[in-house]
């Protein structure tokens, strides 16, 4: 916050401080309208002008007062929401006057003055998309201050969650489309952020299919071919192993690696499986347990394809052992949760289902998968209970026609617990 300060405190007098003489003229400006004094030095030393030294508090109030709060501490508490509500009030102004140029380099300047930095270009973003002007949501991730790198994983999560849900909803001209996808740091943030399950037969295909086509990025090539393989899954169509990703290098993402190996396991006979899982587990494992992202991508697929082995492997696997230390990893031990409701149900094991019907939560998961993650909900809760099945049917029914995926019929849901689903190879 001290940061903050220095820049309202020149925000009120209007100009920079450079200089002892600015310093003088400050000090002077707070005994008139303060009646208390500050030195003329410890301005110089706030703003870094003369020897380091931590400015007392008893400054830091005086500096306070002079912009109309009570001491530093009502400043800490005040200021961020004022400053939220400065910077969105401004950035509306630019995009109401279409001054991209003067929105662009705002974006850049706040970002090391305000601590809610990624709610507000998202809110940007938003507006942006709003107005269909999709170059200048490509200009918004060529700022260095919203390059990929500079955000942690929740950080970017957060970003491309809440870009990438308006976009399902806003249809894309070619030509625009390719601006973005030739963003490479609009695809990190937000393409292989929010991998959209719901769109899989519209626009998040076609994205896949254009990135999958790309070179200089293998990383997002073979991420691309593995959405387009886990569609054609979907849709009921024959599943490839394409060869860009039998070779994948070493330094290769551990999410990756799972979703890659997830897709082996889908063209693979079930009687085969546990033999890659126990492989999978030898390889990756440290001290006999596998960390957390090398599995997160494989409890989706035990669910689609109706592995028994991938489902029991997955709950022996016991991940709520390990610290939980990102927000984004609650996402995927949700899906673990499921995996073990559907084991526990299949095992005639009550007690434990109910136990992990109760850790299950909705709303710990990421928007993009929640649509098709409700129709194992509706799958569990069908063969639960006794009573209701007539309107947990229909429920699923009309889940499974608004996502339009051939492989989730009515036999789907029936005979999910009788017979497994055969791989499509």
């Amino acid at each position: 916050m001290i940061e903050s300060l220095k820049l309202k405190i020149e925000e009120k007098v209007g100009f920079k401080v450079r200089n002892q003489g600015d310093c003088h003229l400050i000090s002077k400006h707070i005994k008139s309208e303060t009646k208390q004094v500050i030195s003329y030095n410890t301005i110089r030393r706030f703003f870094q002008l003369a020897d380091e030294r931590k400015t007392s508090r008893k400054s830091l109030d005086i500096l306070s007062k002079y912009l109309g709060y009570k001491d530093f501490s009502h400043f800490n508490i005040s200021f961020p929401h004022e400053h939220k509500w400065s910077v969105e009030n401004k950035m509306y102004f630019f995009l109401e006057k279409h001054d991209s140029t003067g929105l662009l380099l705002y974006l850049e300047q706040i970002k090391s003055v305000t601590s809610d930095y990624i709610s507000i270009i998202s809110n940007v973003c938003r507006e942006v998309i709003y107005h269909r002007d999709f170059k200048l949501l490509s200009k918004i991730f060529e700022l260095d201050s919203l390059r990929f790198s500079n955000f942690t994983y929740n950080e970017v999560v957060q970003i491309g969650n809440s870009i990438g849900v308006l976009l399902r909803s806003h249809p894309i001209n070619k030509d625009d489309t390719i601006i973005l996808l030739n963003n490479l740091n609009f695809v990190q943030c937000v393409c292989l952020i929010f991998v959209d399950y719901s769109s899989l037969n519209s626009f998040y295909f076609e994205w896949s299919k254009i990135l999958s086509e790309k070179k200089g990025n293998k990383e997002i090539s073979i991420f691309s071919h593995c959405i387009i393989q886990l569609t054609n899954y979907l849709n009921k169509k024959t599943v490839i192993i394409p060869k860009e990703l039998e070779l994948i290098p070493d330094n290769t993402h551990p999410i990756l690696r799972g979703r890659i190996f997830s897709l082996h396991l889908i063209v693979t006979e079930e009687s085969s499986r546990i033999k890659l899982l126990e492989a999978f587990h030898n390889e990756h494992s440290t001290n006999s347990v596998l960390p957390l992202e090398y599995f997160f991508e494989l409890s989706f697929p035990a669910l689609l394809i109706n592995s028994k082995i991938m489902q029991e492997w997955i709950v022996n696997l016991n991940p709520k052992s390990l610290s939980l230390k990102q927000n984004y990893q609650h996402h995927n031990i949700q899906l673990y949760y499921l995996v073990c409701r559907f084991y526990y149900h299949n095992k005639k094991n009550k007690k434990m289902e109910r136990f992990y019907s109760k850790k299950t939560d909705l709303n710990l998961l990421r928007f993009s998968y929640l649509e098709i993650i409700r129709i194992f909900m509706k799958i569990i809760e069908f063969h639960s209970n006794k009573s209701n099945k007539l309107n947990v049917l229909a429920d699923y029914k009309l889940l499974t026609q608004k996502l339009s995926y051939p492989i989730f019929t009515e036999s789907y849901i029936l005979d999910y617990f009788n017979q497994g689903n055969k791989p499509i190879i």
